[in-house]
Order: C-alpha cells, then structure tokens, then sequence
C-alpha cells in the first residue's frame, strides 16, 4: 500500500479511535501509522494513539443510556413473561402468542445471545412461583409447568429471532455481533 493511501485511511479512522468506537485492529493500525508519520500524528493531536482517551464524555453517555434502556427492557420483558403466565388456563390463553415473541424480543434488546438461556429460565422461576402462590386457576404438577414454560419459550424464541434478524438488517453483520 502506498504512502498516501495508508494516511487517508489512517484519517479516516482517527476520529473512530479518539471516540474510542474504533475496532481494536483499527486503533492498531492508526498507531502504527502515526509512530511513522508525523502529518498523520499532528492530525491526532499530537497525543499517540495508545494514549487516546479512553472514555470520552460522548461514550460515558451512551453507556449510562445503555444501561438505563436495558433496565427497562429487563422490566418490560419480565412484566411480559408474568402476564403471560397470569393468563394460563383462563379464556385469554391465547393472547400469549402475542405476549411471549414481545417479551422475548425485549429479552434480546436486554440480554443479546443470552436471552436465549435467560428467558427459558425466567419463565421456569416465574411459573414455578406463580405455581406456588397459586396464580394459576389451578395448581400444575412438575411435567405440565415444564411443558408449559417450552412451550411458552418457543413463542419467546421466535421474538428473539425476529429481534436478531432486526438488528442484523439495520446495523448489517459487524454491528450486529456485539
């Protein structure tokens, strides 16, 4: 690669490394760079590239609403899952089919690939105490609240999946791993 090329591509990717949303290979290859060349060194500011900041009052934002969004999609994916639940074995049973691909997708927004072992074991907890607290119109035994909850858990998954395949369609496949 020529000179020239590699300082285009090298100011390019300074802003992403000074705002530290820069893959680690691209914090790599724009400090190698300004090791070298010192237009490309003037234009990071002069600072070199290990020692950008490592988190700038834009990115302490966007993790504090971060964090704040995956508390309520935490709280609207479990308030899901209990009026789910609630409604087994009454005349709305059938409004699950609707409940539980909402509170999976929330689930997923909350909890990524996790949601994939987090919510099946949500809806165990929760059913197995509203078992026991008697919220159903009557009590199940072990095999039915497992059955149950699987069922229930495909419903959720196929939210989780239409939530992944929302995200890969919007932020394309990089964006979408993490």
């Amino acid at each position: 690669m020529n000179e020239n090329k590699t300082c285009n591509i090298c100011r390019d990717l300074i802003p992403l490394v000074q705002d530290g949303v820069a893959s680690p290979e691209s914090e790599e290859l724009v400090s190698n760079h300004i090791a070298e060349c010192e237009e490309c060194k003037a234009l990071f500011g002069g600072a070199p590239a290990d020692k950008a900041p490592e988190n700038p009052p834009v990115t302490k934002g966007l993790k504090s609403a971060k964090r704040y969004l995956t508390v309520i999609y935490s709280c609207l994916m479990l308030l899901g899952l209990y009026v789910g639940l609630s409604l087994t074995g009454g005349e709305d049973l059938f409004v699950n089919t609707l409940i539980m691909p909402v509170a999976g997708a929330l689930g997923y927004l909350a909890f990524r690939l996790r949601a994939l072992y987090i919510v099946p074991a949500l809806l165990l907890v929760i059913s197995f105490i509203a078992n026991a607290l008697g919220l159903f119109a009557e009590r199940a035994d072990l095999i039915d609240l497992l059955l149950m909850a699987f069922i229930y858990f495909l419903f959720a998954l196929g939210g989780i999946i239409v939530a992944m395949l929302y995200k890969f369609a919007i932020f394309g496949i990089n964006k979408g791993a993490k």
